[in-house]
């Protein structure tokens, strides 16, 4: 009697172990998927390339030295942690100047890819709307939606990106640099148009308090 209990024990191990292995492959294979359309290895894309090879080298070893300014929060968002994901999307760099929160805004879809619309869309739920708002922006920016699709995460946030419009042109091809009148080259935020600075001074004022500047993207 104790060996057939024994035994349907270790066959309900092995089932059990096989799905959560393909469970975990289809997570595997989904991630390198995406991995390889947004930051290609070799491509003409030169941007997207070089934090290919930024992340390859510094993400998938060991975690970073203690002291490095940087990297801890990501790394450890990267692999899962919740607290980590937390200090990353607060992290200062989100409204600093230039690279620092074009890096950031490239970082915050890496984890997208990595994590997975249901843990990611459940880890930004937790956090302010102000910062739902501008983690969706710079997502909602660089995700090819007619591609894929990260519903969860997207109905976390209200922002959605607008597509630049071509310039129109005169008969002779020449451009005018005038737009049909009403229509902006913008970014929508709950169906106004503005960029991330305007609309984080008015949440932020809403609360006593303004942060020039916080998401603003370019």
């Amino acid at each position: 009697m104790d060996t057939k209990a024994s035994t349907l024990r270790m066959v309900a191990t092995a089932i059990l172990l096989f799905f959560t292995v393909g469970q975990v492959s289809a997570g595997a294979r989904e991630f390198t998927e995406l991995y390889d359309y947004y930051f290609p290895k070799n491509n003409r894309d030169k941007v997207a390339s070089f934090y290919r090879q930024s992340f390859d080298k510094t993400l998938f070893g060991s975690p970073p030295k203690p002291g490095t300014e940087r990297l801890p929060a990501l790394y450890f968002a990267f692999h899962g942690d919740s607290s980590a994901f937390h200090k990353f999307v607060h992290s200062k760099d989100r409204g600093g100047a230039g690279e620092f929160s074009e890096t950031w805004a490239v970082e915050a879809l890496l984890l997208l890819l990595r994590l997975g619309d249901d843990r990611f869309a459940q880890l930004l739920s937790q956090e302010d709307s102000t910062t739902r708002e501008i983690v969706g922006g710079v997502i909602d920016a660089q995700v090819n939606w007619k591609k894929h699709r990260f519903p969860k995460t997207r109905a976390c946030y209200s922002y959605r990106h607008v597509s630049p419009l071509p310039t129109p042109k005169t008969l002779d091809g020449a451009t005018t640099g005038a737009r049909p009148e009403g229509v902006n080259n913008c970014l929508k935020i709950k169906g106004k148009c503005g960029n991330f600075e305007q609309f984080t001074e008015k949440e932020e004022a809403g609360k006593g308090g303004s942060r020039k500047g916080s998401g603003n993207v370019s």
